[in-house]
């Protein structure tokens, strides 16, 4: 369990100095705080369509965070759709998709 929750910070640590170019001790007290609070982040491993193995911390129900206009638009046959928690709190538009998921923690 411990160990889950490491890599659940130690991942959203690595996203958040990506988009906002953070140093790795503050990203790291920031990602431990989000994670800490957020019980329901999962970690998924997926691949993308260049076949490159991604990790993310994201939201599984993300229709909580985007408002559906309309009829919304149409996921293809086997995508699936996600919240990426470092996106979220970046502000920064959040949902992310993929077809083949190689693991979910």
């Amino acid at each position: 369990m411990k160990n889950l929750i490491s890599a659940k910070a130690m991942t959203l640590a690595n996203q958040l100095r990506r988009y906002e170019k953070l140093s790795m001790s503050d990203a790291l007290r920031y990602a431990w705080s989000v994670v800490k609070k957020e019980t329901s982040a999962i970690l998924l491993t997926f691949e993308t369509t260049a076949k490159k193995v991604c990790k993310r911390l994201v939201y599984s129900d993300w229709s909580k965070f985007v408002t559906v206009k309309g009829t919304g638009r149409p996921t293809k046959p086997g995508q699936r759709l996600f919240a990426d928690v470092a996106k979220l709190e970046c502000g920064l538009p959040s949902i992310i998709s993929t077809y083949t998921i190689l693991s979910i923690a």
